[in-house]
């Protein structure tokens, strides 16, 4: 489709629960190419995909590069964004629900300057943007932050650049188990080796390097997301994996009358038991020890009870 070519992919987690994944629509490495479009794909188990070509917009001259996506809670609506050039490099956003109509595109981050790489990640009410300064001064990683996700409403607080020089493509993730950040940047000068950095804090103006690490050959970009037990094994297995039956509750003992249900009727036999008015049988007995301690005591009356009433 398109060019018959793809750069940039990344993934992400829909509201539905589906996975979306957006790229770059260029083949080869003529950096003049153009395209208005961008590649979609939707999958439910990340074996069987859908997709189709979403048009950004309409300029003839203008490439649409690396996109990524946010969902907007204020808008109830998702934004594609991505950097686009007229005369130097911004970043431009779309809104959609569904990703097939998309709003027209309007500029989300202009510096004044050229940039391109957005990437988007939100921590306790505020939104950082990663992005490459692409000025030959620099060609490395900056941020900036804003309180909303609306469009031009981030600003630059990094004064200087928080990674090596001719890096780009940066993705951020928090580590669950941790208070850390990771950012993971493609060398791209150096075909397909990456830096990682660090920090517990997105708000500062430096981090710290990371050492020994590793990605598969070849990769240029790159994104994070989170998957369950089951999503994993079925992508790296390429078959679905069903996931196995719960394991039902042990049955609990409780059924003091032996008349094959649980209800009000056993409790007043257990406690007539209880206040010495009746003998059990021997199957009676075994049922009403109802949290199976080996004695038939107020312990499996309240147990008992506390079941009836779903508590």
């Amino acid at each position: 489709m398109g060019t018959k070519g793809i750069r940039d992919p990344y993934i992400f987690r829909k509201q539905d629960g589906k996975f979306g994944i957006v790229a770059t629509d260029m083949l080869g490495t003529n950096w003049g190419d153009t395209s208005q479009y961008i590649h979609y794909w939707e999958s439910e188990d990340l074996i069987n995909f859908t997709e189709r070509l979403i048009k950004v917009h309409n300029r003839s001259n203008m490439h649409a590069w690396a996109p990524e996506v946010f969902y907007d809670e204020s808008r109830k609506q998702y934004g594609i964004y991505w950097a686009g050039n007229t005369d130097y490099n911004r970043i431009y956003v779309n809104y959609t629900t569904d990703f097939k109509t998309v709003s027209d595109c309007e500029v989300f981050f202009d510096p004044g300057y050229d940039v391109i790489d957005a990437h988007i990640v939100s921590d306790k009410g505020m939104h950082y943007l990663f992005f490459k300064d692409e000025r030959a001064s620099g060609k490395s990683i900056k941020v900036a932050r804003s309180s909303s996700l609306s469009p031009k409403s981030f600003s630059v607080f990094t004064p200087n650049f928080i990674t090596s020089a001719n890096t780009e493509g940066p993705f951020v993730f928090k580590d669950k188990n941790s208070d850390s950040w990771y950012m993971y940047v493609d060398l791209f000068s150096s075909n397909g080796n990456f830096e990682c950095w660090k920090t517990n804090d997105l708000n500062a103006l430096s981090w710290t390097k990371v050492t020994g690490i590793s990605v598969p050959q070849g990769v240029r970009h790159g994104s994070v997301i989170s998957v369950n037990r089951w999503e994993l094994e079925t992508a790296v297995s390429r078959k679905v994996v069903t996931p196995p039956a719960p394991t039902p509750p042990p049955v609990l003992k409780g059924d003091v009358n032996a008349d094959g249900t649980i209800n009000s009727s056993d409790i007043t036999v257990l406690k007539r038991y209880l206040l010495r008015r009746i003998t059990l049988t021997e199957e009676m007995l075994l049922n009403a020890d109802t949290n199976g301690d080996g004695a038939v005591n107020s312990s499996d009356f309240t147990l008992l009870k506390r079941y009836i009433l779903r508590r």
